[in-house]
């Protein structure tokens, strides 16, 4: 019987194991078959993928704590599958990796979907009170005062942070993924994205700082 290795008992390590056994081949036939329009091959793709993406939804779900209001994980996941597979019916990534990288992709836009629908609530409910406060006006409610309006910045920034990563250079972007929403080693993102670890880790601080700086207006493009 073989022996399990010792990182197979680490917490979620059943979940990022499971991807082992989704092979390109699979992925390929999946996607082949999907574009031809036979359901079954979505329905495989999903089976074989589903524990992997349920894992980086409940993840990055919890880097969006204003959403709650407007979806659960379960939403997040439903909405992020149909973005995916609307995305396969007009290209094939060329390994799982890459099929995983548009994973993040499309749960990064759907959270940041529903961040702003969140958002929207919010100062729709700051507009209705301050009119009420105000005896039909605006002007007796201090708004920019309130703890409400410290959060609605503090959740543009996240906004602003997750778009940040969405324009960042493709290898930069890859790095991020995988380090931040993953939270994968560097050693680990090397082997997987086929670079040498002191690349990955320069690539990381080029990214980060290019976040930074859009994250705080002095860079309005960090591409």
């Amino acid at each position: 019987m073989p022996q399990q290795s010792a990182t197979s008992n680490r917490p979620g390590a059943a979940v990022l194991n499971s991807v082992l056994s989704f092979f390109t081949t699979h992925m390929n036939r999946c996607i082949d078959g999907w574009r031809a329009n036979d359901p079954n091959a979505a329905d495989e793709l999903v089976r074989r993928a589903q524990a992997r993406f349920r894992y980086l939804a409940v993840k990055m779900y919890r880097g969006f704590p204003n959403v709650r209001k407007v979806g659960d994980v379960d939403d997040v996941t439903q909405l992020g599958w149909m973005r995916l597979l609307h995305t396969l019916k007009q290209m094939r990534p060329t390994d799982t990796k890459g099929f995983f990288v548009l994973v993040h992709l499309h749960l990064t836009r759907v959270l940041i979907d529903m961040a702003r629908e969140a958002k929207a609530l919010k100062n729709q409910a700051l507009s209705l009170e301050a009119v009420g406060v105000g005896a039909g006006s605006g002007s007796g409610y201090p708004i920019a005062d309130t703890v409400a309006e410290k959060e609605l910045r503090d959740i543009e920034k996240w906004e602003r942070f997750h778009e940040g990563v969405l324009q960042l250079p493709q290898e930069l972007k890859e790095v991020v993924f995988f380090r931040f929403y993953d939270n994968r080693p560097f050693t680990a993102i090397a082997t997987l994205l086929g670079h040498h670890e002191r690349t990955i880790r320069r690539w990381w601080e080029e990214a980060c700082l290019r976040i930074r700086a859009y994250v705080n207006g002095t860079d309005a493009d960090p591409v």
